[in-house]
């Protein structure tokens, strides 16, 4: 998946990541504003920067193993405060 790649897709509202996926490229879902909810698979161990500023996200399952990931405010949600950020178990 590229860099960008659904950059603006505004209708956008679900996804399913392939397993096999290792990155979340900077910018993937970048103001994606209907995307709800989206569940990273297990194979990811790295999430860039931008990769889910100013979407709708109110949730989102991080797996333990991603080893590299911008700070959480880099994720700036359209409804700041109702964004669940769930690290998973070790």
């Amino acid at each position: 998946i590229g860099r960008e790649a659904f950059r603006k897709c505004i209708r956008l509202r679900d996804i399913v990541l392939p397993e096999g996926l290792t990155e979340i490229p900077y910018g993937l879902f970048e103001s994606c504003y209907s995307l709800g909810e989206i569940h990273i698979p297990d194979s990811v161990m790295k999430i860039r920067e931008k990769a889910f500023s100013f979407c709708g996200l109110k949730k989102i399952e991080i797996p333990p193993q991603v080893q590299n990931m911008p700070p959480a405010q880099i994720f700036m949600p359209a409804l700041m405060g109702l964004l669940s950020l769930n690290r998973g178990k070790p």
